[in-house]
């Protein structure tokens, strides 16, 4: 994230943003993905009360003393299922950025015929899968499929997030980019699941399924594509945190090296407090700035008579 100090008011600081005394109203969050998709994020300033970081010792006087936790059953739920909450957003917003920077557009599920109910285990069995398949070709050898060693590598970006499903069992939803080779996908599966790779009818261990999700609006760009992907992941995330609350376990599996986005921040200048402007007359400015920067395709987002918001997408040549 760019923190850089934006001087448009004189002396005023970036790092004084959410003070009391800031002058502004409105913050524009810029966020850039690698596959030339943009968010224009604008929201609302919420103040604080200025803190007490520029105080020295010789402020404070007082004997320092130990106070019990006096916090009760009830609060400390209230504490925990607010962390639950916070961990479910980061969850979300990194599914959504990582499947928005591969420009997913294909969505394989993987599922078992055992049923699977230990999360450690599946995610064990999906990590030998991914191995295989950025480490394996697949050929026909009598009839068979049988799997051997690529000499190099294979490059295979995927933002994976598991279903536990009614009957008892995971199963895993990937999202990828590009036509996928179902062969090669089967093959790994069997194999990663402790079968072999030319596995048929009631022997294999498991499915796989890959589908494709058609543009539901016109344009030259596949972002609704994406953005029907990342709904629908995000979902899973929120079942997720339904039939498991603990913190800290696996909620989605990710690439290394999808590169997160591009993040800077400005002020929108028409919330400045001498320029009387707005909700709307900020809009009118994030559009403006969409327009300068060049996007096309621009789709818009705000909540229902709330002046707290305002989401513009668009993409870039």
């Amino acid at each position: 994230m760019n923190d850089t100090v934006l001087n448009f008011d004189g002396d005023f600081k970036w790092s004084e943003a959410k003070k009391i005394d800031c002058p502004y109203e409105y913050i524009l969050k810029i966020k850039d993905y690698a596959s030339r998709q943009t968010d224009l994020i604008m929201y609302k300033i919420k103040r604080t009360v200025n803190d007490l970081s520029g105080s020295t010792p010789s402020n404070f006087y007082g004997v320092l003393e130990y106070t019990e936790n006096t916090k009760t059953d009830a609060e400390r739920e209230e504490l925990r299922q607010e962390n639950i909450k916070r961990s479910a957003r980061r969850a979300k917003q990194a599914v959504q950025d990582a499947i928005r920077t591969i420009n997913a557009d294909h969505m394989i599920t993987l599922t078992t015929r055992e049923n699977i109910n230990d999360r450690e285990k599946f995610f064990k069995i999906f990590k030998e899968f991914v191995r295989l398949v950025r480490t394996k070709g697949v050929r026909l050898n009598n009839g068979k499929r049988e799997l051997f060693t690529l000499q190099e590598r294979r490059q295979w970006l995927f933002v994976a997030v598991p279903e536990f499903q009614n009957r008892g069992a995971y199963h895993m939803h990937i999202a990828v980019h590009g036509k996928q080779d179902i062969n090669l996908l089967l093959s790994c599966w069997y194999s990663a699941l402790g079968g072999s790779p030319s596995d048929t009818g009631d022997i294999t261990k498991g499915a796989v399924n890959v589908s494709y999700k058609n543009k539901r609006f016109g344009g030259k760009t596949e972002k609704y594509n994406v953005m029907a992907l990342v709904y629908y992941l995000v979902k899973y995330i929120a079942k997720s945190f339904e039939h498991d609350e603990t913190l800290g376990i696996n909620r989605y599996s990710r690439s290394h090296g999808i590169p997160k986005p591009v993040v800077t921040k400005q002020f929108i200048w028409t919330s400045y407090k001498n320029n009387k402007g707005d909700f709307w007359e900020a809009v009118k400015e994030v559009y403006a700035i969409a327009d300068f920067m060049g996007l096309q395709e621009l789709v818009p987002w705000n909540k229902k008579n709330s002046d707290e918001i305002f989401i513009l997408r668009g993409v870039w040549e």
